[in-house]
């Protein structure tokens, strides 16, 4: 019987998702401006791209406007989403009127935001992005967190 539940326990374990995409902290920069072609902002409206980090993201550069706020973010459905805790400022609206941004490649996001949210890897998607009222949600491909299982006889 000893064995049977041992051997129950390890088939559990091998064929279920220890790790389940969890929601984690962590703050978000948006920086204001035009994309300047060469992976930079130049003064302007709209929003020029954003960051991601586990504690406060550095300030900007001086002559670069942004913003930046602890979150909350959560994968679901392949996205990265988060709920941003305050509006978006006015300045990040581009010449539609939209608050949207462009990311050009694929992006790897901090390792511990990754372990955070309950997966080994996490890579931002290229692009076209809105932030909806205070939502933000970011097309990711995640892999998922391993674990060894180990049995003491």
């Amino acid at each position: 019987m000893k064995k049977f539940f041992i051997v129950f326990v390890v088939f559990v374990l091998a064929f279920t998702s220890v790790s389940e995409a969890r929601p984690t902290n962590y703050s978000i920069r948006i920086n204001y401006g035009t994309p300047d072609g060469k992976g930079g902002c130049i003064s302007g409206t709209g929003i020029c791209g954003i960051t991601l980090s586990l504690t406060i993201a550095a300030p900007a550069p001086t002559d670069q406007e942004s913003q930046t706020m602890d979150v909350k973010g959560e994968i679901t459905n392949n996205l990265l989403v988060m709920n941003l805790p305050v509006a978006i400022k006015e300045i990040g609206k581009n010449t539609k009127g939209a608050f949207t941004f462009t990311i050009l490649k694929e992006t790897d996001v901090d390792p511990a935001i990754a372990k955070g949210l309950g997966v080994e890897k996490l890579i931002i998607l290229p692009g076209k992005y809105e932030i909806k009222g205070n939502k933000l949600s970011l097309k990711i491909k995640a892999a998922k967190a391993k674990y060894d299982v180990k049995v003491n006889k």
